[in-house]
């Protein structure tokens, strides 16, 4: 019952909401059965996910994306398909680094001469402000119809 709170679940044997009772309900299968059952339920589960983790990580495209990874979060990637298991404890930064790389991220190249002209268009010298509009407008260009989100800036 989803309108079962905690609270009423330790002072009273049945739910208050729909009546169950979980005394009078009859399982012809002891609790250690059905326990060990969903205990192996969930091994095979963590494995098949295991698996298709890696086997997704073995694709060409996301190993070019392995790439793109800031180093810490190439460090937990490279761990895993390293182990060929997963981490005892998944922390946010291990799954961070798997949703990013398996997001597709797109590679940006910035050829330095390409930056360099951009910078220079318009002449030289200039003000801080007019050599950053410069910048943003060149990676704007660079990036125009991509997700910033999924961008990554590689200078060649």
């Amino acid at each position: 019952c989803y309108q079962l709170t905690d609270y009423e679940l330790e002072t009273a044997p049945f739910c208050p909401h729909c009546s169950f009772k979980p005394a009078a309900e009859s399982s012809s299968t002891p609790a250690g059965a059905i326990l060990e059952a969903l205990d192996d339920e969930l091994d095979r589960l963590l494995s098949e996910w295991t698996q298709t983790l890696l086997a997704n990580l073995d694709d060409p495209t996301t190993k070019e994306n392995l790439k793109l990874l800031k180093s810490q979060s190439r460090e937990l990637v490279d761990n895993f398909l390293q182990n060929k298991a997963l981490p005892d404890e998944l922390d946010y930064d291990f799954i961070q680094a798997l949703r990013e790389v398996l997001s597709g991220l797109v590679k940006i190249e910035v050829k330095i001469d390409a930056l360099k002209t951009a910078l220079l268009k318009g002449g030289t010298p200039v003000t801080m402000e007019e050599l950053k509009k410069r910048f943003d407008d060149h990676l704007s260009d660079l990036t125009k119809g991509k997700d910033l989100s999924k961008v990554r800036i590689v200078l060649e």
